[in-house]
């Protein structure tokens, strides 16, 4: 045998492994075809079944009602590739369509549904579980789920409570507490601050984009008051529209998940690449938002329930892709060493409790050049709950731009951590502004960076915090005290921020954090190079260098360029500090966020994928 036939023969062998089969899914195929260009599977799951390491499937253009479990994993260097063919619109939808609509009394129509709804969509359009009081529905934007109505003096007349769930706030920072009674209307009042809503049985519709399901009847107050036989009417009946717990090595690019999220419980090397996942977690079951076992929420427990995109296991990366509307978190990161990353995610915690647009434990994860914005609390959560013991590795949230948080909700920031030892976790070169604190759609309130109670060690450097300006707890940075019965210092490391618009620059529980309250736990926390606009009395902690006068001369504040002009007292006139001012200009570094002359760095999802 010469050379030339064993070379051939030894490709031959070794090329499955290098190359994979390629699978192609497509409308028009069969699952009893070959899964070839010519001969494509009906449903992606048939592929998914037959796929191997190194295998890749291309989907072409449609939607898909079904659910997605690879059978197996990939391998370093040969993963499981699910693709958009080409340019093709690639959507995988938690639904069915429903049909067979019959009138059932005045606007209202209803269709047989054996299966539990969990969400409706109308022409793709979100619908809202029927409720009083009515949401405001608009033609065109839909339900603003982010500012909910509150007040339930008038209920309706005649109606069967049976199942009925009760949304009510529970204190004076408005946290929802929802529970189901039975046979029961209970009285709310009508203001913002303890208010509520009813929601969730038939009786309660009365209004345009309502629905209620019972007793395998679905019932619809269609858009308009068209007759839903015209339209498309779809109900979310599936959770997960790809299942890749337990699996390794699995790439997803360029698909779009609808009314459904993606599971990458206990999951490693998985990869999502240009993706969009829309309506990630629905309210299908009351009993997931009620207040009591938190851990539902914060994503402490790997439960799917509210969770959106879950990430947990090591190595997992989300990166180019948008995800949004969730009545619990967007995304939550648990495990280790996992990446978001020039993603835009939005719309979070329409329940209102602990969750947000990202909400993370564990450590070494990397979040970095992300627009996120939008939640009714917090936009980035970080808790290691009541377990003190410190997180084992760092965690970096870099480089994003943070915005809108505390649309419903006070007590809130645009980063939020609570009961966590960060271990020098970093909080670096981010845009955090124009917090809310509830309601109120022109006031700019509540906190940029909170490092809340029982938290310490965190590295917060290089950020720009504003619109933080009115109300009780307008604050750009605030720390709160660590366990009253650990008696340990905060020790958190402040430097280089720069706050405007700011009622109050850094803030504490302590006010002054001079330990007034006996317990003098900011001893150990440095304060340095920072822009506060504001005087402070910072008490034990370590302080220098920060500015306080009224004009660090911006190069157009008006406009959000915190850029220092030639001039400003504030270049040249920091303090050195060990791998945060490396690199400076100058005779010393600058106070404040960026250097004189140095790098506009901005924050954000850059305009083109960093990752083809």
């Amino acid at each position: 045998m010469n050379k030339r036939t064993l070379m051939c023969l030894a490709l031959a062998l070794i090329s499955p492994a290098l190359f994979g089969t390629e699978y192609h899914v497509a409308m028009t195929g069969s699952d009893t075809g070959t899964g070839s260009a010519n001969s494509p599977y009906r449903t992606i799951q048939k592929a998914a079944a037959a796929m191997a390491a190194g295998d890749t499937c291309y989907i072409h253009a449609g939607t898909y009602y079904e659910a997605v479990r690879p059978a197996k994993s990939g391998l370093e260097g040969s993963p499981l590739t699910f693709a958009a063919f080409g340019k093709d619109q690639v959507v995988v939808h938690g639904g069915k369509v429903i049909t067979g609509w019959t009138k059932y009394k005045g606007n209202i129509y209803q269709a047989p549904m054996p299966e539990k709804v969990k969400d409706l969509f109308v022409n793709g359009q979100y619908m809202l579980l029927a409720r009083h009081p009515n949401q405001p529905f608009d033609q065109v934007k839909g339900f603003d789920m982010l500012r909910p109505t509150l007040g339930t003096t008038n209920p309706p007349a005649d109606v069967d409570w049976t199942g009925v769930t009760v949304f009510k706030s529970t204190n004076k920072e408005g946290w929802w507490n929802s529970f189901t009674k039975q046979n029961s209307y209970e009285f709310l009042p009508d203001d913002v601050a303890r208010g509520g809503w009813l929601m969730g049985v038939p009786g309660l519709i009365d209004s345009a984009g309502e629905w209620c399901w019972k007793d395998g009847i679905l019932y619809l107050y269609p858009p308009g008051g068209k007759d839903p036989s015209t339209l498309l009417v779809e109900a979310k009946v599936r959770d997960t529209g790809f299942d890749l717990s337990d699996r390794n090595y699995i790439v997803l690019r360029h698909l779009t998940v609808f009314s459904a999220t993606i599971n990458m419980n206990v999951a490693e090397h998985c990869v999502l690449d240009g993706c969009k996942v829309f309506y990630v977690s629905s309210i299908f079951d009351p009993l997931t938002f009620n207040t009591k076992p938190k851990d539902l929420f914060a994503p402490m427990t790997t439960n799917l329930a509210g969770k959106g995109v879950l990430v947990n296991g090591s190595h997992n990366q989300i990166s180019n892709c948008e995800i949004a509307h969730s009545w619990g978190n967007c995304v939550s990161i648990l495990g280790t060493s996992n990446t978001v990353d020039n993603c835009e995610i939005y719309d979070a915690n329409w329940q209102g409790w602990e969750c947000a647009v990202i909400a993370m434990n564990g450590g070494g994860h990397r979040i970095t050049q992300n627009t996120l914005h939008d939640a009714q609390r917090s936009i980035i959560t970080y808790s290691k709950k009541c377990d003190m013991t410190p997180l084992a590795v760092p965690s970096y949230i870099e480089y994003n731009d943070l915005y809108n948080s505390g649309l419903a909700k006070t007590d809130n920031g645009g980063f939020y951590c609570f009961y966590t030892d960060g271990n020098g976790t970093v909080i670096a070169y981010n845009w955090i502004h124009d917090n809310f604190n509830a309601f109120n759609p022109t006031l700019h309130s509540g906190c940029g960076v909170y490092l809340d109670d029982y938290s310490s060690r965190f590295i917060v450097h290089h950020n720009v915090v504003w619109n933080m300006k009115t109300g009780s707890s307008a604050t750009g940075i605030r720390a709160n005290n660590p366990a009253p019965n650990k008696r340990q210092p905060n020790s958190h490391q402040i430097y280089n921020n720069t706050m405007w618009d700011c009622l109050r620059a850094i803030n504490s529980a302590d006010k002054d954090w001079n330990g007034a309250t006996g317990r003098p736990y900011w001893r150990d926390t440095q304060v340095f190079n920072n822009i506060l606009l504001k005087p402070q009395t910072f008490g034990p902690a370590i302080v220098g260098n920060n500015f306080t006068n009224a004009n660090a001369m911006f190069v157009d504040p008006a406009n959000h360029d915190f850029r220092l002009k030639a001039g400003s007292p504030c270049i040249n006139a920091g303090k050195v500090i060990p791998g945060i001012t490396d690199g400076h200009i100058g005779s010393a570094p600058d106070i404040g966020a960026y250097e004189f002359g140095g790098v506009y760095w901005k924050p954000g999802r850059l305009t083109e994928s960093k990752v083809q």
